[in-house]
């Protein structure tokens, strides 16, 4: 099975009660990256989905995979998530968290007896990762469209990093005024903990207007979630 889903968690109750920002929504943007970077057709250990927790551990296994779901979870040493925890700043936790994901995969992989080339693109990931600055921003072509008088082109940007989480935005030039740049902004109403696509189903131009339509929070489909006026 492709490796298609990874995500951080901890003690949900637990962060609710203190009202601290998840361990879920505090490492989306790092998980995300990792899955850019790995690429569409990696396989780990059967997974498509890794779990990595960061608490400590009881009873539970560092790490299961079960084959029938498909899932594999695996839990931090006590001292990698004490030393997470006793970093405050998002950016700087990043940075370890990358790390300590990097060697999760790494081990997950030797255990799974899975290729070196498998290995190689685990190695990869971190370090472009780390040369990218923990920043990704890169055209979503699916949703890009030229307007019915083949004047404006709206170029749609999937961007992350820790600041930003994952936010889109748009970038709409005049083809003929020399791809002028009209309008470059991100979209209102889009910080997200979760990959848009779920969001934003469709693009469109209905006249001199840019508009994204989706699914509402409650899985409601038709809904507006932002529209660009261009004007002439």
């Amino acid at each position: 099975m492709i490796f298609r889903d990874l995500a951080f968690a901890n003690d949900c109750r637990q962060e609710r009660k203190e009202g601290k920002l998840s361990v879920f929504n505090k490492g989306y943007y790092l998980a995300q990256l990792y899955l850019y970077f790995l690429g569409k057709k990696f396989v780990l250990d059967g997974c498509g989905k890794l779990t990595i927790y960061v608490k400590h551990r009881t009873d539970e296994p560092k790490y299961l995979y079960s084959d029938f779901f498909g899932v594999s979870h695996y839990y931090l040493d006590d001292d990698q998530v004490d030393t997470y925890f006793s970093i405050e700043n998002k950016e700087e936790a990043g940075i370890l968290l990358c790390d300590y994901t990097h060697d999760a995969l790494i081990d997950i992989a030797t255990r799974s007896n899975c290729s070196e080339e498998t290995i190689n693109k685990i190695h990869y990931a971190r370090d472009a990762i780390i040369k990218n600055n923990f920043s990704l921003s890169y055209e979503m072509t699916k949703y890009s469209k030229t307007d019915r008088s083949r004047r404006y082109r709206a170029l749609v940007f999937r961007n992350i990093n820790c600041y930003i989480d994952e936010t889109w935005s748009v970038r709409i030039i005049d083809k003929k005024d020399n791809d002028r740049v009209v309008y470059d902004e991100y979209l209102s109403d889009s910080h997200l903990y979760c990959n848009g696509i779920y969001r934003y189903e469709k693009t469109m131009w209905e006249g001199n207007s840019f508009i994204f339509a989706g699914k509402s929070v409650n899985g409601r489909s038709g809904v507006i979630w932002d529209k660009i006026d261009i004007n002439q």
